[in-house]
């Protein structure tokens, strides 16, 4: 995580010692996350509070603008292009799981009363729906409170 006051670039060093970053309205958490079998650590916006949360990953990819054939060109312009983000539903301040399918969704929140699995069955049409996946947070927050 980077900020930039007036010309200067800052970055957090150690940010498990962070709790949330606040800009503006939005919350950001270092958190950790579950990725092919491995624990890693990454920066979250944070989309709502509550036991369970649903946590944002904004993805970048670092791309050359030419074509060098696999040879390395120190004049080769490098820019940065925004992938689709990735959402992931974490329970208080555990880890993050990736949701990937109404499947995995149900397979994260276990256990869940079968009313929850039936409300996601029948409003989750897509898991990278932000909106959605709110919706059934929110419905899932209330459920079990």
């Amino acid at each position: 995580m980077e900020f930039k006051q007036k010309e200067t670039i800052l970055e957090i060093a150690d940010p498990q010692t962070i709790d949330r970053i606040l800009l503006d309205d939005e919350i950001f958490v270092y958190s950790r996350y579950s990725a092919f079998g491995k624990l890693k650590l990454s920066y979250f916006h944070l989309l709502n509070e509550g036991k369970y949360q649903l946590l944002k990953k904004y993805n970048v990819h670092l791309k050359r603008s030419d074509a060098t054939h696999g040879f390395e060109n120190p004049h080769q312009k490098m820019e940065f292009e925004n992938m689709p983000p990735t959402y992931f539903f974490r329970y208080r301040n555990g880890t993050a799981h990736a949701i990937s399918s109404k499947k995995a969704l149900i397979k994260i929140l276990q256990p869940i009363p079968e009313e929850i699995e039936k409300y996601i069955q029948n409003n989750l049409t897509n898991p990278k729906d932000e909106v959605q996946l709110l919706d059934i947070l929110t419905y899932t927050n209330k459920i079990l409170d």
